[in-house]
């Protein structure tokens, strides 16, 4: 089976119980720690449309805001609260180095580096795919998009080729790990199986989650997809070293 580090999406709490007490039509109070942290930043505004839309919808959403990352959330006001950043001056080109194959001897010493690392079992294959491939008009993940002109081969199975060539070229595992995103990670790992891992080995193929980051306004407030869910976005590629954790 497959490696997966993706965190699974967290349940809702139900609002069952509450529904069966003759009180469950009076607003929920959330815990002290949650209303000190939404009052502390100016945010406790956003229960006020989950509490029209009702106990259930309250219930999902401060389980939602209870799982937030509050550290995490202050660096992202800090940096709305900086702006765009200033212009720093003129930019100059950058200096005009040779091509990799143009033969310098610099190059094939960082070339012979490479081998070297990957002989001794040093390097691992890190792709970021979790995207996915509506706007090509393809209902899955990007990476499974037919790319080939004659064989419709996919971006996967093509960089699977090249893994594959190199393992045969150094004798090493050479891993793979493929960064998927919180709505297409199934489906990837779905894909691969399906495909036998395209003759990788399903123990040298690995599949970490990316996290997400609840979405903000221009002023720090929090953004809804629902009465009772906070809007996310991915957390970028700097995120892909939490994932693998």
């Amino acid at each position: 089976s497959c490696s997966c580090t993706c965190s699974r999406k967290r349940s809702i709490a139900s609002a069952t119980e509450t529904s069966r007490s003759p009180d469950f039509a009076q607003p929920l109070s959330p815990p002290m720690s949650l209303r000190t942290a939404l009052e502390e930043r100016g945010m406790d505004g956003v229960l006020s449309v989950a509490r029209q839309a009702g106990p259930a919808a309250e219930a999902a959403l401060k389980a939602d805001l209870e799982s937030a990352d509050w550290i995490m959330l202050d660096r992202q006001r800090r940096a709305l609260e900086k702006g765009e950043p200033k212009g720093a001056g003129k930019i100059q080109p950058p200096e005009v180095k040779p091509a990799s194959t143009s033969g310098a001897p610099e190059n094939a010493a960082a070339e012979e580096a490479g081998w070297a690392a990957l002989r001794k079992g040093r390097v691992a294959i890190a792709t970021v795919a979790g995207g996915q491939a509506s706007r090509l008009g393809f209902q899955g993940p990007k990476g499974a998009y037919p790319l080939g002109s004659v064989g419709g081969s996919s971006l996967f199975q093509m960089m699977a080729g090249q893994i594959a060539r190199l393992r045969a070229l150094t004798g090493a595992a050479l891993p793979w790990i493929i960064q998927t995103g919180p709505g297409n990670h199934e489906e990837t790992v779905e894909y691969f199986a399906r495909r036998s891992f395209y003759g990788l080995g399903s123990r040298t193929v690995h599949f970490a989650c990316q996290g997400t980051l609840p979405a903000l306004t221009p002023e720090g407030q929090f953004l809804l997809a629902s009465p009772g869910a906070l809007f996310r976005n991915p957390d970028g590629h700097g995120g892909f070293y939490r994932a693998l954790r």
